[in-house]
């Protein structure tokens, strides 16, 4: 079988030279995991009353699941490479000895372990969404680990941001933040309401406002203040008002 060649520009990912949407892998992971975790929960139960047929089911797409995995985060690392690259002839940069190219560089393997980190944690955080949305779970030991996956996430977003600012490496925060839209729907469900208008003020004041609705976080700050009837912090208050 011939070797494909694979390369990368700014959106896309190209394979033997055809054209493909590097948000098209991404998403297709996402939902090859979601399948397997269902064709797992279906098959293993059942695996001597034909049940095996879904656990094969399952393996394939893990498998494909992480093909697709590693394309899109090979992506991510070369449009990273690319900025770095342009970080390198700013200015500040220009005129360093052979110790200070070598501590820069180190700032750059940091910062690519720290990109690819966090934004593993995040497909994570959808599939593992996606799959207790479908099941209506919102309690329990599943509730609980997505609840510790999405500060995680949280927390490497703040090491993600931590790590551009020691590569002097432009700091922009992504516009929606899964972990903190997420963990805002989880504590709604569960009627933790003071908890969810917390998670959307930090959201809000990290620069995290999209929730892949119209009204933002903006919104949700506000639904979730009416709907618990709580008289909002004098900080939820200010945001608030802001968006007025």
């Amino acid at each position: 079988m011939a070797k494909q060649e694979i390369t990368f520009d700014t959106n896309n990912i190209y394979i033997n030279g055809k054209k493909h949407s590097a948000k098209t892998y991404k998403t297709c992971s996402t939902l090859l995991y979601i399948l397997a975790i269902i064709a797992l929960i279906i098959g293993i139960p059942t695996f001597i009353a034909g049940g095996f047929i879904f656990v094969i089911i399952a393996l394939f797409c893990i498998w494909l699941g992480r093909k697709c995995g590693s394309l899109y985060r090979d992506f991510l690392s070369h449009r990273d490479h690319d900025a770095r690259q342009y970080a390198q002839n700013i200015p500040h940069v220009d005129h360093v000895n052979y110790d200070e190219h070598i501590s820069y560089m180190q700032y750059n393997d940091s910062l690519r372990s720290a990109v690819d980190k966090y934004y593993t944690g995040m497909e994570n955080i959808q599939a593992m969404w996606s799959v207790m949305y479908n099941l209506k779970i919102t309690t329990g030991e599943k509730a609980e680990q997505f609840e510790n996956a999405c500060y995680e996430n949280i927390e490497d977003l703040k090491t993600m941001i931590a790590a551009k600012k020691a590569a002097n490496f432009p700091i922009d925060i992504p516009p929606q933040v899964p972990a903190f839209v997420r963990l805002a729907m989880l504590y709604e469900k569960q009627q933790r309401y003071e908890e969810a208008i917390n998670i959307c003020v930090t959201a809000i004041k990290c620069g995290a406002t999209h929730d892949g609705n119209k009204g933002t976080m903006y919104g949700r700050l506000a639904r979730l203040v009416k709907k618990s009837g709580i008289t909002p912090s004098k900080e939820a208050e200010a945001l608030l008002i802001e968006k007025k």
